[in-house]
């Protein structure tokens, strides 16, 4: 319990930190920038992105202003100093590259992709179906507006929406686009779809997740209390002087419920009047047909699963990172 213990703590800093609020919030919040300095209101992918976008940034500026400010929830909750904190984030954050946007990338990186070697995964078995059908609606949509390779290379806006992403005095993310210049359809389908992902189902899974595995302070400590692990013996007795003052863990129960539980907005609902282009209304039609053949699968999954993975049915997941 002590070894778990101790492993839960760093556990549950990494997905703290990096994991949601840098590899989550921070990416997307460069997309987002760079898409409203870049792309014009009514260009076709400015139309798509804003829905997927909608509160971000509110998000964040509250999250900097009582999150992770100097003795904000972070600074409270977690084991590294605020500091420490945005150092370790910024490090992170600046060596992403965009395929690792893409869950079939990401998977094989982590040596998780294949059932035969890892059979119940459900991150891997919910999310891949999601991706699937959101690829899906995003090529059909970019083909609507670019007919040909030819429409990708002259369209300027494009060009410097990606080059913001990594700018200097842009995004920051040189990584993220390093080699990436959009000259085929296939490009561009590949961008908008990884960053869709990435503000949905990826944010949904590390996000909705929190209340459910980190509220309980107990089973996943945001920080270790005064004691270390004995080197030599231990005993129950020993556990109590791991974990963090009780009032921490009331402060984690608020702070996880409201990450989330408390949303706005559901994947593949789009505002009546939004996508004004005709065209687009039965792709978003197909889209949500999709999603809903997708929650039954996903729900008949989690009736033979030892424990319900529910995180990754569509009707939980968020169309943009808004908490």
């Amino acid at each position: 319990m002590l070894a778990r213990t101790a492993a839960n703590v760093a556990d549950e800093n990494l997905q703290g930190v990096l994991v949601h609020l840098g590899w989550c919030h921070m990416v997307i919040q460069r997309f987002i920038l760079a898409s409203y300095r870049q792309l014009s209101e009514d260009h076709p992918l400015s139309v798509l992105l804003a829905p997927h976008f909608e509160t971000t940034l509110a998000v964040n500026e509250v999250a900097r202003k009582s999150v992770v400010n100097p003795g904000g929830v972070q600074d409270r909750l977690l084991a590294p100093t605020i500091e420490a904190q945005t150092s370790i984030l910024d490090r992170s954050v600046a060596t992403l590259d965009l395929a690792s946007l893409d869950p079939t990338i990401d998977y094989a990186r982590r040596g998780v992709g294949d059932p035969e070697t890892l059979p119940m995964y459900p991150f891997r078995d919910d999310a891949l179906p999601i991706w699937a059908a959101m690829r899906r609606f995003v090529e059909r949509y970019v083909r609507l507006y670019y007919a040909s390779d030819a429409d990708v290379i002259a369209d300027g806006e494009l060009a410097a929406f990606v080059r913001e992403v990594g700018a200097a005095d842009g995004g920051r993310l040189p990584a993220m686009v390093a080699g990436v210049a959009p000259k085929t359809v296939s490009d561009v389908i590949d961008l908008i779809s990884r960053v869709l992902f990435r503000a949905t189902a990826y944010h949904a899974t590390i996000n909705n997740s929190n209340y459910d595995w980190a509220a309980y302070v107990p089973s996943m400590p945001t920080a270790g209390g005064s004691a270390l692990p004995p080197r030599s013996s231990a005993s129950e007795a020993d556990l109590p002087a791991m974990l963090p003052p009780s009032e921490i863990g009331w402060e984690t129960i608020t702070a996880t419920y409201q990450v989330a539980n408390l949303h706005i907005n559901w994947l593949g609902k789009y505002d009546p009047g939004h996508f004004v282009d005709a065209r687009v209304a039965p792709l978003v039609a197909d889209f949500q047909r999709d999603l809903a053949t997708i929650e039954d699968d996903t729900s008949a999954r989690n009736g033979s699963r030892p424990l319900p993975y529910t995180f990754l049915l569509p009707s939980r997941i968020t169309n943009s990172i808004n908490a």
